[in-house]
């Protein structure tokens, strides 16, 4: 039985037009290269977190075995191969698999051999690495007609001439350890009061840096930070100040919502539960008047949280806060309300309601 050849590749990444590196295995110099998609002078395998990922795969150069020759694989020709199932690519990812959503995939699209990777959000303030090998596992035995100058699954020629052997079926191409980066934005305007929106989260923009906010405080370095123009946190900013995480979520929590129709509510948490050295307060609408009831959110409990009623600005306040949670806003008091049960058994995540005294 012919042992399986196993051919190792030099995958580096770079901005479309960049070359790969080049390694040798079976005495054949091989080449390949992922091009990020819209990349701008940026020569880093890089993502943002919660984003997808997407690059290009070229084979930059391959020589023919027992030939001077060489040939090149292009995104294009690599999708035909894809779609013909003459080859498979695969991505397995060394290190860092934790961080993804699901596993990364090679596939065919706009005419490209593309891979495609989403890093989960992990609401911290450093970036993350990962590393993977690209797997190329060969199908059908694959020649080079170098009248035609490209790959064929004929072994001879229209003329009649011995097509050279390039790939055969049961090959395994495999790349070096790829570095990739995942990673969040930092935001760029930084004043008095600092504007975070969902623009900001789709493109993950949303490390403050700790000396920025303190340079950008105004009188009594007292800063807003705004949240959809909806949510404001008022705090005086320390020089000590550390860069926090400002993605926050909009998200409704149907346990709640169901348990409570007659209720207006609003839903906002801070996953990375940034935290300020300095006390400060944080204001919502108040979508039931001077009855809006405030209440933390956290392992399925409510907690009321003590809030005061703002009549100027028809906001409802609560102080002393060092680090943004959960939080979710009601119309009026649930605390005596009966909670709906639902027609169909589900098995939520338990709500349990404490007051704080």
């Amino acid at each position: 039985m012919r042992m399986k050849r196993v051919i190792a590749l030099f995958a580096g990444l770079s901005v479309i037009g960049g070359a790969g590196g080049t390694v040798y295995a079976d005495q054949q110099p091989v080449s390949v290269s992922l091009a990020e998609i819209g990349a701008v002078e940026s020569p880093v395998h890089s993502v943002p977190f919660g984003q997808c990922g997407i690059w290009e795969v070229t084979v930059n150069g391959l020589q023919i075995p027992g030939e001077s020759d060489s040939f090149s694989l292009t995104s294009p020709q690599l999708a035909d191969l894809l779609e013909a199932g003459i080859i498979q690519i695969k991505t397995a990812v060394t290190e860092g698999s934790s961080l993804l959503r699901k596993k990364p995939v090679v596939v065919q699209e706009d005419d490209s051999a593309v891979l495609k990777m989403t890093v989960e959000h992990t609401y911290g303030t450093q970036a993350e690495t990962l590393w993977a090998e690209i797997q190329f596992i060969v199908y059908h035995n694959l020649y080079w007609n170098k009248e035609e100058g490209t790959y064929t699954e004929e072994s001879r020629s229209r003329t009649g001439a011995r097509n050279p052997l390039i790939l055969e079926r049961g090959d395994t191409l495999i790349s070096q350890p790829v570095e990739f980066t995942a990673y969040y934005n930092h935001l760029s305007d930084y004043q008095s009061t600092v504007q975070v929106d969902s623009d900001a989260l789709d493109q993950s923009t949303v490390l403050a840096d700790g000396e920025e906010l303190y340079m950008a405080a105004g009188k009594d370095n007292m800063l807003t930070l705004d949240f959809e123009g909806d949510v404001f946190y008022t705090t005086c900013v320390s020089a000590a100040q550390k860069t926090v995480n400002l993605f926050y979520s909009l998200e409704e929590i149907d346990e709640i919502a169901e348990s409570y129709p007659e209720v207006s509510f609003q839903f906002i948490s801070f996953p990375g539960t940034p935290s300020f050295i300095n006390s400060g307060e944080l204001s919502f609408p108040a979508i039931g008047g001077q009855d809006t009831a405030v209440y933390s959110y956290e392992d399925g409990e409510l907690v009321r949280l003590e809030s005061a009623y703002d009549t100027l600005n028809d906001r409802i306040v609560i102080r002393s806060v060092k680090r943004l949670g959960s939080y979710v806003v009601a119309s009026e008091s649930i605390e005596e309300l009966p909670a709906v049960q639902p027609e169909e058994p589900r098995i939520p995540q338990a709500v349990k309601i404490v007051l704080r005294k």
